[in-house]
């Protein structure tokens, strides 16, 4: 059966508090996933009418958006042990090990209405309020009124404990335009892509082929999770996954960031090579090399970060492989290889 009513989607106007790609936002541009393709992070289904319509798509794709991150950062070990242990005791993995935000927790805490809710009040929910695991407060399908019933202060006091760990930044990519192929996929190297767009044909088909534009209503929010000739949706309805025409129309589109309060747990060892019978130690970030300019510079370097390190240890090649723009690390610009090299940047 087709979904042809509106499940929870409200389209609102750009506002001066709200970031928009390519202009003046919180966002610095940063490829974490090469590929752009999220499919390994992916989080566990969910289903967003359980035998009552929660009107909560808009949360519940923007939560996958996150958890698909949260899920990166723990199955690459970028996140410090003591700091994931924490995350665990207050209860964001479920059982499978993959990060389970709750939703019905957010749904309330953005004032999700019958008539649904619009991107920009779950992303500052968000912001605002933190987030809690699934078990934390689990979704009921009684009553309307039961699934939104208010929170007990100690839910909420735990959800802010999330933003200890992490702040949440969001940006428009289009919101009312068009959503282009190329675009997507740009900005998927960065984080998933919250999205709202019409319902066609085949959506609800279990193995349906791919689902080809249609002119019908805007009406469900989902999250894109790759993308090549195609998009790959990941929808609070079933199938879970699936397969959009990379003409779809998706008008609203909306790149939610996690970004890590703490130093990742990443090797300097990875990013640092040392020419063979030389002192050119070299800073390689995303196939580019940075010049740590003499011995003076690299033992600063190491004093701020908290991996241990010797100028031994770094990794010796006998050629340098990746091209060299005369970029240099030295004292004065210190602080931004730190930012750049152990994830201290938006």
């Amino acid at each position: 059966m087709e979904i042809i009513k509106n499940t929870g989607f409200i389209p609102v106007p750009t506002t001066d508090t709200d970031f928009v790609a390519g202009a003046v936002s919180g966002i610095t541009y940063r490829e974490v996933l090469p590929s752009g393709n999220w499919t390994d992070y992916l989080p566990t289904d969910e289903f967003q009418n359980g035998g009552l319509e929660t009107m909560a798509c808009v949360t519940f794709s923007g939560s996958n958006c996150l958890e698909m991150q949260l899920n990166r950062l723990v199955m690459e070990d970028l996140i410090p042990d003591k700091i994931l242990d924490e995350m665990r005791d207050l209860g964001y993995f479920d059982v499978y090990g993959l990060a389970n935000f709750s939703d019905r927790f957010t749904a309330k805490m953005d004032g999700t209405t019958t008539a649904g809710n619009s991107m920009p009040n779950v992303w500052n929910a968000i912001r605002h309020y933190g987030l809690i695991g699934e078990a934390g407060w689990p979704s009921v399908w009684t009553t309307w009124g039961d699934y939104y019933r208010g929170i007990p202060q100690a839910l909420k006091d735990r959800a802010l404990k999330f933003l200890n760990y992490f702040d949440v930044l969001y940006e428009y990519i289009t919101n009312g335009g068009r959503l282009d192929l190329a675009v997507a996929q740009y900005h998927l190297k960065q984080a998933p892509i919250h999205i709202a767009s019409a319902v066609c044909s085949g959506w609800n088909v279990i193995q349906a082929p791919v689902i080809q534009k249609c002119n019908e209503p805007i009406n469900h929010a989902t999250a894109i999770y790759n993308a090549d000739d195609i998009y790959y949706d990941n929808d609070s309805y079933g199938p879970y996954k699936k397969k959009l025409a990379g003409d779809y129309n998706i008008p609203f589109a909306l790149k939610g960031i996690l970004i890590p309060k703490f130093i990742l747990k990443q090797s300097i060892m990875s990013k640092l090579i040392r020419k063979k019978n030389t002192q050119e130690v070299f800073l390689v970030l995303n196939g580019k090399r940075y010049w740590i300019k003499d011995v003076d510079n690299f033992d600063d370097l190491v004093k701020e970060q908290p991996v241990t390190v010797s100028w031994e240890q770094v990794e010796v090649v006998d050629i340098f492989t990746q091209p060299y723009g005369g970029e240099i690390i030295g004292k004065a610009n210190l602080a931004d290889a730190l930012k750049i090299m152990f994830g201290k940047v938006n």
